[in-house]
Parts: C-alpha cells; structure tokens; sequence
C-alpha cells in the first residue's frame, strides 16, 4: 500500500485512521447493545457516523481503506427508515466496520516501525472492537450481540505531572480518569483535553446559601438542606430504586434515585440525619421532587461551601453517563491550567474590535465563576465569556455557509435553453392560474435555470399552497430543454401522489413520466431503469430508491427533493454525482419544504441557497378552524368527530406516543395503541378506526394510509408518522390529545392534513390542564393565526432552533452554545464580520487567519464537505 511512503509515515497515519475508526465505533456499540435496545436513544446516529466515517476517509492511509469507509458510508440507512430496515443496514455496518479495523490493524502490523518515531504518536489509543453479526440469514431480524468492550490499553508511559499534560492529550491521562470513564467521556465526543475544557456547564448553582424547602419552585435548580424523615430502598425489575423523604421548619422534598449508586450509599440517609440536596426540582403528583440530586451528610443545618471548590457557584454539565456529576467537575479543575497554552485561533483583530478576553480567559470563568458574577447572567448565557465563545461559533457556522454558497458557485452547470417560458407552460399544464406568489417563484426558478451555474435553491411555502405545481412546471422546462428530472419523496405514499399528479397532466404536454420506489417488482424496476439510462423518461418520481447505485440516467439536469429536511446529505450527496456521470456537469437542484422557517433560522441553516417563498394560499382554501380544549372537555371533543364522520368526513386523531410508557413522567401520557383500543371499544365503538405509527413495518404502513385514503377508515389514530405524506380531502377533523407536548411549527404541520377538500375543516387541540399556564397561552397562537412564519417565529423564541427542521441533517454543524432565537444580534454581528473576511481574503491565508483556516479544517472539515450539498 503506496509503498513509496517511508514506514514511520505510513505508520503515523494508520494511527490516525485507527482512532478515526474508534470515533465510529463508540456510538455504534453504543447503539448496539442489547440487541439494538439503545438504537432509539440516539439521535440523529446516521449523521454522526456519516461525519465521523468522512474524518476517517480523509485519514486513510490507503485508496484501499478509502474505498472501504465509502462501502461503509453507502450502508448507512436514511433516518427515517422503519427500525427493523436501520437495524438490518447497521448490522451490516458494524461487520464491515470489524473487517476495516482488522485489515488497518493487520496492516500496521506489517509495517516495520522506525526507531525514530514516538511512540505516543506511532501507537493508536486501542478502543474497543464491535463483534460482527452472524452472517446466517434469519427468517426475522436477529441485532448483533452486544460487544464486549476491551479495555482501552494505556501507554506504556502516561504523563505523571498535570504540567506535562496539553489541549491535545488524550483524557485518559488526567488523574481519575480510567479506561471506563474515558469511554463514558467518548459518547459525548470527548476525546482530548481541549474537548473536555470546551464542555462547557449548561447551569450553575449559587450553593453559598441554602433555599429553604418552601421556596423551592417547579423547575428550578436549587441546593437545600434538610432532615432525614424516610427511607425506602426497592428491588423491581432489575433496578435498586430509592425514595429519600428529609424536611425542614417549611416544608417536605422527596428525593429519589432510579439507579442506586453502590457501596455505603444508602447507608448515609439514616433518619435524623442532615443531608444537603441539589439538583432540578420537578412537580410530580403534586409533590416537590430531585430526582438524582447530588447530595451530603452535614452536622447541621447551615449555610455551606462544597469542599474542594474555591467559589460558592457550582457549575452543573450534561450527564455523562456512569460519571458523577461531583467528580466530573473534579476532572475538570484537574486541567484548568490547560486553558493557558489553548491556542487561541479567534483572529485578534476581530478580539480587539470586540473587546474579547483570550480564549483561555473564557473557558477557565465558565468553569470555575468568581465569586462576586452574577448567577443570573451565567444561567443565561449572557457574560461577556459567552459571547466570546458564542460569536466565535456563529462566525465559524457563517465562514462554512458563505464558503460553499461561493464554492457552489463556481461548479460547472448546465444552462436550459427551453422553447417556452414557464409562464406559458404552467398556463398549458393547469387548469387554473398560478397565484402572484406561485408565479413569483416560478420566475425565480426559471432565471436559475437558465444560467450556466447550478440551481440551488429553497422551495419554501406551507401545505396547499402550491409548491408541487411549480416545481412540475420547473420538470417540464428541464424536459422542454432536453434533460431529466428526478423528484424524490420521503414516502411511498408521497411518491405517487405527485406521480399521479404528474400523469394527470405531463403526458399531455410530451414529458414522459416514471416512478421508481422500493415495492415494484423486479421486471417493473428492471424496465424503468433501462428507460432512464435509455432517455426514454423525462421525469422519473420516487423515494431512496432513486439514489441507489444501480440507477442510471442518461441526462441528468435537475433534481428536486420533496420534504428536504428529512433527507439526510449523504443521499443528496448522490444525486449530484447521478448529475455529474450523466453530464459532467452539476446538475440544478430544487428543495421544498412546507414547514416555515424563521428568517433567523433561515439565514443559517440555508444560508447558501436562494429562497423563493410561496406565501398565499389559492383561492377556495377553507381556512381549518383551531380550538383548544382542557383534557376535562374530551368527550365534547370526540362527539365533533362522531358528527363529521355522520356528514360523510373522516377525522385523524394524533398522540405523541407509539406505546404507553414507563418512564418517569411519563406515565401519564397517553399513547396511539392503547387510544386506539379505547376510543375503539368506547366513545367511537361505532365507527372504523385504523392505527398507524412508526414501528409498523412499511407495508403495513401503507395499507393502513391506503385504506384511509379510500374511504374505508372513518378515524385513523396515529402519530406525527402522518406530518408528511397523507392527502386525503375527505379528512375534515384532527384531533390532538397531549397538544401541550408538541411544538407550535409542528402542531402547524399537522394541521395542514385536514382543510384540503371543499368542507369546513377543524383541528381540536387537548392539553392537559395540570400542564402550566404558559403551555396553556401558547396554544392559543394557533387559534389566533393560520400564518406559519409567525407561529414559526414563535416557536423558534418558545423552543429554541433545538432540531426545528432536522439541521441536524442539513449537514451543518450542530451548535454547542450558540442559540439562534437568543443571539440573533451576535449572528447577525458575526456574518457582517464572516462577509468581510471573505472579501479581503476568500482563501484565509492572512497571518491573522490562519487559526480560523485551521480551525474550519480540523474541526468542521467533515461538515464543509457535506454541507456543500445543500
């Protein structure tokens, strides 16, 4: 393997290769264990391994490993799989995973070591392996067995002193931290000491004065001191649970503890003894609870410092699993003087005309507060260390945003030369006129199109307001010019809606069309794919199945992605690579989406693609009235349903759970399947009621959505699995218990699946009436608007970005501190200043840029490469 490289070289990067193969691994055994027990706890996995495997790719020492990561990344299944298909393509992974790590580890094996070159640099940190599955084939799907994690081999010598150690040790060398903790430090991404002083705490707690029980309020993070009055400690299922009662001269807390750390833990909470809590005080059946609080035995109650900690403010982290949160913060202080040799990477111009401390600065204040800060500006975000660290993420999100939107620019494409204008086609294809806004961004499309640079471009307008008849229109331009078009869905279901949409009105007009998904038939696949790469279809409609690598076409121009948040970048990655084989050139590209996105948001998220915004409805649209309702008002709901379905319409009813749940807080929610039963065998015993959720199987799904959309269901109770894909006019009612739970954008999406027929059309919105009061008032948003950029606008200061329109797919980097509902003003700063850089120095070669260059190539290099995807 490129046996002109010297062996001390090809060693170094095979060590490099190792440990980017053990970023993969973490979070994949992770997920793995216990049959793929733990695959739904992990969020947004398919996009962590598709980064984690493009640092592995661009550390591959060989194109034979480079060839390998990309077998690897082609097996990674779309997010929104069913589970039994995510666990059949991860177990794929994980064999190969083993078979890449045995061929790199037998490779560095085989080359001789240099005397010169270090061990510390030579030598991979050895993680733990992922057992392959067992290749035999089972009638149902059978999840690879746990692995068994080998313990993490140290050096032969570790740095003995904290003075030896730098930002880019390993933390596996700070004192108190083994192999296990290092591991537990791995699934959050922490690998290095720099990692670990940029885990930054989430809140702080002012311990120098206690809170008296009385003062406690719902959500509040408090430290306070009380008797022990009762102990109970339980075996059930499994686990050792216990529920500590202490009081003082106001009141009652109830602490409780679901894992029972071991030892003589249970033994300190002896009755009459004083024990200081803290932790996030919750409401639970009316009583005022810590649910693993930390705590310690007092002599008395009094005001009281922590040992070991120079300040009365105690910062609080994100849990790391199996690692108390006392002895986190211990590790942490064990590193603070790291801070000092960080390299600060911000350019000082920009620290100068902002007035920023130094990087170091900052970490070490965050960590470690002095005494006489605010409390209340740090829980908020709002110290001048914060937005050091806040402007410097924005300004590096904004540099990768406004790089590719200029990289993008300069790829070759293909400039449309059709025969009519748009506007004459859409007044041929439709039997109605376009709407000024409709028309607006059809004009938008066509002036791209026509251009010899690559569309790339944002479709964005709520449900019904006709996205779907532009974006045909656009299709027949390409056909009109000569080229293809593929229009991929998230659903089966979706892909034939717009290809009966599609038959109803291209034929006409000459633009042949085709649709590809999943459930045809093997003769049917084999037919439709000769005709693609034959020229012989204009344009092909379906789902993944358009991107698998057996599909061909022979002129590629323009690619349209439906719903494009629930893709995932890799899959968009394929379409233009189709674009470039057919053409070599890029192809357009065309995304829609009907959920509104906040301006802020926008700018971010998509800030390197042109939005065209669809912001009226047709006429005729019946507006859906909303109402709110207290969960004492149910049966009232549900006699509205009995009376739509007795005019001849159908009703959805959604919950936010698939099955009932055990889970603290959670008890009380209700859930899909057992709804279901009930309203089956009770308030609606006379009607047809169908069931559909995410972990039924495809096929299942569809002939549930199919019966439905026939007529043959009056009610289908399901989950949010009906936000995208379902068009059924006769649906008048949707219900939607627990209303409290869901986000006003997505409480908008939903809404959206009734009022698509010619009658009046309602949505009814339960919410418990023990929920807060502010829960309560939000609601009543969506019975004042039917506007979704202002319930979108709401949402976004309500929620926070969070992952409002699955950015973790949008193959921008998911921000660690930055908030864009709360530092609107610091983005805003930070792009001024990204635009400004880029104009002086497009290339970062500057002396005072070099550290932002580093820092984009080194941390967000893996994101740069996919976001130019768009």
């Amino acid at each position: 393997m490129e046996g002109e490289r010297p062996a001390g070289r090809h060693e170094m990067d095979n060590a490099a290769f190792l440990q980017a193969l053990a970023a993969i691994e973490n979070p994949l055994r992770f997920a793995s264990r216990n049959q793929f027990e733990n695959l739904q706890r992990v969020r947004d996995l398919e996009n962590t391994l598709a980064r984690a495997a493009g640092r592995a790719r661009d550390a591959a020492s060989s194109p034979v490993f480079v060839a390998k990561v990309d077998a690897f990344l082609a097996l990674l299944p779309a997010p929104n799989e069913a589970m039994s298909t995510r666990v059949k393509h991860f177990q794929k992974c994980v064999q190969l995973l083993g078979e890449i790590r045995d061929l790199a580890e037998k490779d560095s094996a085989d080359t001789p070591q240099r005397s010169n070159v270090k061990e510390s640099k030579a030598k991979p940190v050895a993680r733990a392996k992922l057992k392959k599955p067992n290749p035999k084939p089972h009638a149902t799907v059978e999840p690879a067995a746990t692995a068994t994690p080998k313990p993490i081999k140290k050096r032969s010598q570790a740095p003995k002193e904290v003075s030896a150690l730098g930002p880019n040790t390993s933390v596996q060398f700070v004192k108190g931290v083994g192999p296990k903790t290092a591991q537990a430090f791995a699934f959050r991404n922490i690998d290095t000491i720099e990692d670990l002083l940029r885990f930054l705490p989430r809140r702080y707690e002012n311990r120098q004065t206690g809170t008296p029980i009385s003062g406690l309020e719902d959500g509040a993070n408090a430290t306070v001191e009380g008797e022990v009055i009762t102990k109970d400690f339980r075996r059930m299922r499994g686990r050792r649970t216990l529920d500590v009662v202490i009081g003082d001269d106001t009141g009652h807390l109830y602490l409780k503890w679901f894992r029972v750390p071991g030892g003589t833990f249970i033994e300190r909470f002896k009755k009459g003894v004083v024990i200081q809590a803290s932790g996030s005080v919750a409401r639970y059946r009316g009583k005022l609870q810590i649910v693993h609080p930390e705590t310690k035995v007092l002599d008395a109650i009094s005001p009281l410092v922590p040992d070991g900690h120079d300040g009365a403010i105690i910062p609080g982290y994100l849990e790391v699993e199996g690692v108390r949160p006392a002895t986190l913060r211990a590790i942490i202080e064990r590193v603070l003087s790291v801070t000092d040799r960080m390299e600060d990477r911000l350019p000082a111009q920009l620290r100068e005309k902002h007035h920023f401390q130094s990087l170091g600065q900052c970490l070490w204040n965050l960590h470690q507060p002095p005494a006489d800060i605010s409390v209340d500006a740090l829980r908020d975000m709002d110290t001048l260390w914060h937005r050091r660290l806040i402007y410097e993420e924005l300004l590096m999100l904004q540099l990768v945003v406004l790089r590719r939107k200029a990289e993008a620019s300069g790829d070759p494409g293909l400039a449309f030369e059709p025969d009519l204008s748009g506007v004459d086609i859409a007044k041929q294809a439709f039997d109605f006129d376009f709407t000024d806004a409709q028309s607006r961004c059809l004009q938008d499309i066509e002036a791209d199109l026509l251009q010899p640079s690559p569309m790339n471009r944002l479709l964005q307008g709520d449900v019904g307001s006709g996205k779907t008849a532009v974006a045909l229109t656009a299709a027949i331009l390409a056909a009109k010019a000569g080229f293809q078009t593929a229009l991929m869905a998230p659903t089966e279901l979706l892909a034939e809606q717009h290809a009966r949409t599609a038959l109803k009105i291209l034929p006409r007009l000459g633009v042949r069309v085709g649709l590809l998904t999943g459930k045809l038939s093997a003769p049917e696949r084999r037919r439709i794919l000769e005709e693609l790469e034959l020229g012989m279809v204009d344009i092909v409609i379906g789902t993944h199945a358009l991107i698998q690598g057996s599909v061909r076409f022979k002129r590629l121009g323009l690619g349209i992605v439906d719903e494009q948040h629930r893709f995932g970048v890799m899959q968009r990655a394929r379409f233009l690579e189709q674009g470039m084989e057919s053409t070599g050139a890029v192809p357009h590209m065309l995304v829609m989406t009907a959920t509104p996105i906040p301006r802020t948001l926008a700018l971010t998220v998509y800030g390197d693609l042109d939005v065209s915004i669809i912001d009226e409805l047709p006429p005729g649209r019946t507006p859906v009235l909303t109402k709110k309702f207290r969960e004492a008002e149910r049966e009232r709901v549900y006699k509205q349903v009995e009376a739509a379905v007795e005019a001849g319409q159908q009703a959805y009813v959604v919950l936010p759970l698939v099955e009932e749940s055990d889970k603290e807080g959670m008890e009380n929610i209700r859930d899909a399947t057992s709804t279901h039963d009930e309203l089956q065998h009770g308030l609606l015993h006379h009607l047809k009621l169908g069931l559909l959720h995410g972990k039924m199987g495809t096929d299942e799904k569809d002939r549930v959505m199919r019966a439905f959309s026939a007529g043959q269901l009056d009610v289908l109770v399901a989950t949010t699995v009906i936000e995208v894909g379902i068009d059924v006019p006769n649906a008048s009612v949707m219900v939607i218990e627990h209303a409290e739970r869901f986000g006003l954008s997505q409480l908008h999406q939903l809404r959206g699946r009734v009022g698509r027929g010619a009658a009046e059309s309602s949505c009814l919105l339960i919410a418990r009436s023990t929920q807060s009061e502010d829960a309560w008032r939000r609601l009543a948003i969506m019975e004042e608007t039917t506007d979704g950029f202002k319930i979108a606008e709401e949402d976004l200061e309500i929620r926070g970005p969070g992952d409002f329109v699955g950015t973790r797919q949008s193959g921008l980097p998911v921000l660690s501190i930055a908030n864009l509902a709360r530092d609107q003003k610091i983005l805003l700063l930070a792009r001024d200043d990204a635009r400004e850089i880029l104009e002086r120095d497009p290339d970062l070669l500057e002396d005072d840029h070099r550290g932002v260059r580093a820092s984009l190539d080194a941390v967000w290099q893996d994101r740069l490469s996919l976001a130019k995807i768009g």
